[in-house]
């Protein structure tokens, strides 16, 4: 949904919007990603996420304040298991970019796609959105790279759903990934490191949103 844009949004490390900057239409978007109430300010995200040990100094260096949000401000044991989980984050992140770990063991590639769901369903809820539409096209690089078309297909649909959230309809990123969604052999690394996991568009969508399809889909 998108929100009217006021002068002014304010900062938060756990944000109800996400601005991006519309190429096609020329002009800055800011889409809520949870219902925002009547009375509720719109915030965004100002800084880049991580541990509030690195995230609070780089606002005050970079935005002059100190800040004060709801997460920054929880109990000293709420805050510490909140940066446990963002460290995890970036951990995993790191992982799931690795090339050499994808060219070699693409299945551990896609065990950490899973555990960074959780954790990111975890420390975000359903502000998720963003970083998930992130998350599932790594895991489409992974399968398509292996020419698992059936899985890319399926990783491609929810990345765009994020992303249609995040951004809206009409972004660039936003038709990029309903092109893969349509056409995931389009992609350049279509087959690029091997076809040991080949399999047909159709499998894609065979038992979709069942526990059964769950395990099969991060699995190989």
């Amino acid at each position: 949904m998108a929100v009217p844009v006021p002068s002014q949004q304010l900062s938060r490390c756990l944000a109800n919007s996400l601005n991006n900057w519309n190429s096609e239409a020329g002009h800055e978007t800011i889409h809520a990603i949870r219902p925002i109430k009547a009375e509720e300010e719109v915030t965004i995200y100002y800084d880049e996420g991580g541990p509030s040990n690195l995230r609070r100094p780089m606002l005050k260096k970079s935005f002059g304040f100190d800040c004060a949000c709801s997460l920054c401000t929880l109990p000293p044991s709420q805050l510490q298991a909140s940066d446990d989980r963002r460290v995890r984050i970036q951990q995993l992140d790191t992982s799931i970019g690795n090339s050499f770990t994808m060219m070699i063991n693409p299945k551990a590639g896609l065990k950490a796609c899973l555990s960074l769901l959780h954790t990111l369903e975890e420390e975000y809820g359903v502000c998720a959105v963003q970083h998930n539409a992130r998350l599932y096209y790594d895991a489409f690089q992974i399968c398509i790279a292996h020419g698992d078309v059936g899985r890319a297909t399926t990783f491609a649909e929810r990345s765009y759903r994020a992303k249609v959230i995040c951004e809206g309809e009409d972004s660039t990123e936003t038709l990029r990934m309903k092109s893969f969604v349509l056409q995931p052999t389009t992609h350049s690394s279509f087959g690029a490191l091997s076809l040991r996991w080949k399999t047909d568009k159709e499998e894609a969508f065979s038992g979709y949103d069942t526990v059964e399809f769950e395990k099969w889909l991060f699995s190989q």
